[in-house]
């Protein structure tokens, strides 16, 4: 359920076609500073591989992963993981990749909106057939709300006499 103020009137518009119930920040006041975006964010990530289509075997084969930021927004801990087929060896990766229960992993911290990161790669097959070469990336995304908290400037000065007489 939408969260309601104590009016028990929804926060958000009930369908995306309506306007928002609250005024726009002014062009006076501070634009939001960092990862803070007003609106919709739409984190997403992709990830490409580049490579030949055949190889030879116990040949180095030279790939390539494309991890791009598809979104306007900056995304976090951003990790890609290859998990290497029976028979292949990864012969070198610029980044270096760790080596986890049999997967590379490369942690690339965070990709700013827009920006791409490409890993280098040299596999090695050592038995014949299709390397079917699989890689899957997760991120972190956030939305972010930036709220103006302002205190009332307002003072109140009243003037009367000390002493007033009040007739009977």
């Amino acid at each position: 359920p939408p969260i309601t103020t104590q009016s028990s009137q929804p926060l958000v518009p009930k369908s995306a076609d309506q306007a928002s119930p609250y005024a726009p920040i002014s062009k006076t006041e501070k634009e939001p500073a960092g990862d803070l975006r007003p609106g919709k964010q739409q984190p997403s990530v992709s990830l490409e591989w580049f490579g030949p289509p055949a190889a030879r075997i116990n040949q180095p084969m030279p790939c390539q992963l494309l991890v791009r930021n598809t979104s306007s927004a900056a995304v976090h801990n951003v990790v890609v993981r290859q998990k290497l087929p029976q028979g292949v060896t990864c012969k070198s990766s610029e980044p270096n990749a760790i080596t986890e229960v049999g997967e590379l992993v490369w942690s690339l911290g965070t990709l700013p909106p827009e920006q791409t990161r490409r890993i280098d790669l040299q596999l090695v097959a050592a038995v014949r057939g299709t390397l079917n070469c699989q890689a899957t990336v997760t991120f972190t995304g956030s939305a972010s709300h930036q709220v103006q908290v302002r205190e009332p400037q307002l003072a109140i000065k009243m003037r009367a006499p000390e002493k007033v007489v009040v007739e009977e």
